[in-house]
């Protein structure tokens, strides 16, 4: 455990429950992409297949099971609870632009041949060594967070302060 995989677990957590919190406050999940909701639980999903056969330390499970439910949650949220408010002709995200690339990848960047660690790989991250790909996606990975914060914190303070009563 490091201070950047925590602060990394933490924001990403943070900009989890932000979502749930909009959709659930707001009663809509209107402007959210369900399509990119799927391919986070499918980034979850593969990355944590291995959760019940290797144990690396209760804070490793729990986050695993956390990042599961949660983004579990949002997908039931966009396609039962708040499925008339869902704006399908908006999301226009194409899978198979980031996913078939992805699949080719772990083929070729696994360190084994084996289904866990062909799934673990299609979204790579070890802190045994440097690695290139995985500190690319990292970096990567933090710069679309702090644009969905900077994006929903200027949202939210624009309509705060469209409510105000004018003089």
């Amino acid at each position: 455990m490091n201070v950047f995989r925590l602060s990394a677990d933490l924001s990403h957590l943070v900009a989890i429950f932000i979502l749930i919190f909009k959709i659930r406050s707001s009663k809509s999940c209107s402007g959210i992409s369900a399509r990119s909701q799927i391919l986070f639980a499918l980034v979850f999903s593969t990355r944590y297949a291995d959760l019940f056969t290797v144990f690396v330390s209760p804070y490793n499970t729990a986050m695993k099971i956390i990042f599961l439910a949660a983004t579990y949650y949002t997908v039931y949220l966009i396609f039962y609870e708040y499925r008339i408010t869902y704006e399908k002709e908006s999301d226009n995200l194409r899978f198979e632009f980031l996913f078939i690339p992805c699949a080719l990848l772990s083929l070729y960047f696994t360190n084994e041949l084996s289904v866990l660690e062909v799934l673990w790989t299609f979204r790579y991250y070890t802190e045994s060594y440097f690695e290139p790909v995985a500190t690319f996606c990292g970096i990567l990975q933090t710069i679309l967070y702090a644009d969905f914060f900077y994006l929903y914190f200027t949202r939210v303070s624009k309509k705060n302060t469209s409510m105000e009563p004018t003089v």
